[in-house]
C-alpha cells in the first residue's frame, strides 16, 4: 500500500499511502511475542477525489482474524460490518445492560435487561410504546395470512394463553381468546366475528 510514516512539529503522528487507488489502506498491527499479529487499526482511503476514509479495528480470536470488529464510516458506526448505513449497524446479536458479558444474545438479535421505551424515555414495563395520539395506531401485528397472534405463557412455553386472529383474502375473519386447561393445552373460549 505503498505506507509511509512521519512525525509532525506539533507530536503528531501522520500515516500516508502514495497509492492513489480507493479503498488502499495503512494501519498499526499489534504483534504478540510470537510475532504474530493479533489486533489492529486501518486507515482505509475509501474515496480519494473527494478525500473520504473510514477506519476499521481489526482482533483474532478463536474464530479467526475479524477485520471488521468495529467500523467508523461517514459519521457512523460499525460493529461487525465496514459499511455501517445508520449511526450505529450491528452485524450479529445484541445483549443489553446486565446481560452484556453473561449471556450470548441469538444469532442477529437482541436480548435487553431492563425495559425498553418506543417513544418515551421513561417506560415503567419491559416494553412502553408511546404514541403521537389523534387516533393513531401504535401498534401493527403483522403476522401474514392464517391464525396467529399473542402468545401468554409463565415460563415461555406451558400453560399458553392467546389472544389469535385469522385472515384470508377470500373469507370472512375473526379474533378469538383462548385460556390454558391446566393441562398445557389452551382452549378457544370466544371467538368474534363479524
Amino acid at each position: 500500500n505503498n505506507d509511509t510514516t512521519t512525525w509532525s512539529r506539533n507530536g503528531t503522528l501522520v500515516l500516508s499511502n502514495s497509492n492513489a487507488t480507493n479503498n488502499t489502506w495503512q494501519g498499526i498491527d499489534n504483534k504478540d511475542s510470537g510475532n504474530a499479529i493479533n489486533s489492529g487499526i486501518a486507515f482505509v482511503n475509501t474515496d480519494q477525489t473527494n478525500h473520504y476514509g473510514r477506519i476499521d479495528f481489526a482482533v483474532r480470536g478463536a474464530s479467526g482474524f475479524n477485520g471488521a470488529a468495529m467500523s467508523i464510516n461517514n459519521g457512523n458506526v460499525g460493529i461487525g460490518t465496514t459499511g455501517p448505513l445508520s449511526k450505529l449497524d450491528v452485524n450479529g446479536g445484541v445483549a443489553v445492560g446486565s446481560y452484556a458479558g453473561v449471556s450470548a444474545a441469538p444469532s442477529n438479535g437482541m436480548i435487553v435487561s431492563g425495559n425498553v421505551g418506543i417513544g418515551t424515555t421513561g417506560p415503567h414495563n419491559k416494553l412502553e410504546i408511546v404514541g403521537p395520539g389523534s387516533n393513531t395506531d401504535v401498534l401493527n401485528i403483522n403476522k401474514g395470512t392464517g391464525v396467529g397472534g399473542i402468545l401468554f405463557t409463565f415460563n415461555g412455553v406451558d400453560y399458553p394463553s392467546y389472544i389469535r386472529t385469522f385472515e384470508a383474502s377470500s373469507a370472512a375473519g375473526y379474533m378469538s381468546f383462548g385460556v390454558n386447561n391446566a393441562q398445557s393445552t389452551n382452549v378457544e373460549v370466544m371467538r368474534l366475528q363479524v
